[in-house]
């Protein structure tokens, strides 16, 4: 029998997240159960629960992944553009722009989870790691326009990354409860680049 490597152990998790990120996205995170993602993997039962035993550890495994690449895109956001404000406007700009689609995919899974979650004590220690690590990943991004003097910002960059979270947060809400029209996320977005001009006091 042919020795499994870990380089395949590796392509075979990542197909499995590929296609639990579809059914989630099909279905939602509560109605979603291993079975779902089982018959649409071209995986055994077992083979399935090799890596991961319930929904909440592929979710999780998602998220990871969702949250590297977020890193990797402001990292890449900060090297295409000439300035640290183009960077954030184009950021706010795209989130809008992927907004207009009526599904929001894994971004809708997500919010469910998280409201969910407000009875689900155990997920606690869960959450706040992960707000913590994407309050991190949003503050490196504006730290890399103070660093450049590009901003000088009037308060701590932990609040006003709190303050934008809460807002494009907010957005999928309204988005997700009203539509895009009726949510008016295009003011939305507009007021928010006009509160993040005047606290990170563009300079230049």
């Amino acid at each position: 029998m042919p020795k499994v490597t870990n380089e395949y152990k590796e392509k075979r998790r990542q197909q499995l997240i590929d296609t639990a990120k579809k059914v989630f996205e099909q279905k939602g995170y509560a109605a979603t159960t291993m079975s779902d993602i089982v018959a649409a993997s071209d995986m055994s039962r077992g083979g399935v629960y090799q890596y991961f035993s319930s929904t909440e550890q592929v979710f999780r495994a998602i998220n990871d992944q969702n949250d590297q690449n977020l890193k990797d895109y402001f990292e890449r956001l900060l090297d295409e553009h000439k300035t640290a404000w183009d960077a954030l406007e184009t950021y706010l700009d795209e989130r809008v722009e992927a907004m207009k689609n009526p599904n929001l995919g894994f971004a809708a899974v997500a919010f469910e989870y998280f409201v969910m979650s407000s009875r689900e004590t155990d997920r606690s220690p869960y959450i706040q790691e992960r707000l913590k690590r994407n309050k991190a990943i949003f503050t490196e991004f504006l730290q890399a326009g103070v660093d450049r003097g590009e901003f000088k910002p009037l308060t701590d960059l932990e609040s006003i990354v709190m303050f934008t979270i809460n807002l494009t947060d907010g957005m999928v809400l309204y988005k997700l409860v009203l539509g895009f029209d009726t949510g008016k996320i295009v003011g939305q977005n507009d007021n928010l680049k006009i509160y993040l001009k005047q606290v990170l006091q563009i300079q230049g």
